[in-house]
């Protein structure tokens, strides 16, 4: 594995006075914090503390450093590049930042990296429809092999989200993942993975894409139908109880008829929106 520093980037806060609050930085990983075998990652220690030096540990080691000066009320950003990435790398990385080196330092929450492709891939299937409405369910099974009894860790991965949807442990060879009350931002390509608890953080191959498509016209096509129906319940209701001809004079009778009509058109109504939810 190679590092470099890829730079300092700066953006500014409201943060208004001479007091200066504690803020723990924040340590991301980009693209994803699950990688390929020679693969790379950025490791993205954030902080809006001023005059701070910033070390990414690997662990309890301390693997790259840098001095971070930023102007006060702005937030700060360090870019540590790894590539070809290898086993050796899985591990839980921190960002800790401190004044000087007699000051307490600031440590990220651990954030774990795992790099894929030492162990058979898992599977990962549905017995639902990979295509549901918005607002139900779905259960995602991801399946490892029978023998690989001491990897007991799954991830559900969505491509394109940097941080894992879901993470169980399990000790039979299957984990199950719930989505719940699914929206239109659910839809996506689904994978998963399997690994060791503890270090050296074996991980596996991902398993192949399962494609969620979370419709959203049913609940479009209800709504359009409700807007319609009113309006033609209004029309009737104005047309039947002001018992009007076609010249605009009332006819002076049918208002019990006129009620019923009403009453009819509205139970039909509900019984018809019931069906279509």
């Amino acid at each position: 594995m190679s590092h470099s520093l890829a730079g300092v980037c700066v953006g500014q806060t409201d943060i208004s006075g001479n007091y200066e609050p504690p803020f723990k930085p924040i340590l991301r990983m980009w693209p994803s914090s699950v990688v390929p075998t020679r693969g790379n990652v950025t490791l993205r220690c954030i902080t809006s503390t001023r005059d701070v030096k910033c070390v990414i540990k690997k662990g309890v080691l301390t693997t790259q450093t840098s001095n971070l000066l930023v102007i006060s009320g702005w937030t700060g950003t360090i870019e540590f590049l790894l590539t070809e990435l290898q086993q050796s790398d899985a591990e839980y990385y921190t960002c800790e930042c401190s004044k000087s080196e007699d000051s307490d330092a600031m440590s990220s929450d651990a954030s774990l990296l795992l790099v894929t492709g030492h162990l058979p891939k898992p599977s990962l299937q549905s017995h639902q429809w990979s295509k549901v409405t918005a607002g139900g369910n779905v259960t995602l099974h991801c399946r490892k092999p029978d023998n690989m009894t001491e990897y007991t860790m799954f991830m559900l991965l969505k491509e394109g989200i940097p941080s894992p949807i879901q993470v169980q442990s399990s000790e039979s060879n299957r984990a199950d993942f719930s989505l719940h009350n699914v929206t239109a931002t659910d839809t996506g390509n689904y994978s998963c993975v399997y690994h060791q608890k503890e270090a050296p953080f074996w991980a596996s191959h991902p398993s192949d894409h399962f494609k969620i498509l979370v419709s959203v016209v049913l609940v479009v096509v209800v709504m359009v139908l409700e807007l319609r129906m009113v309006l033609v319940l209004v029309v009737v209701v104005v047309m039947i109880v002001g018992g009007c001809d076609g010249d605009g004079r009332s006819d002076g009778g049918g208002g019990g008829d006129g009620l019923l009509v009403v009453v009819v058109i509205v139970v039909w109504m509900s019984l018809l929106l019931s069906a279509l939810r």
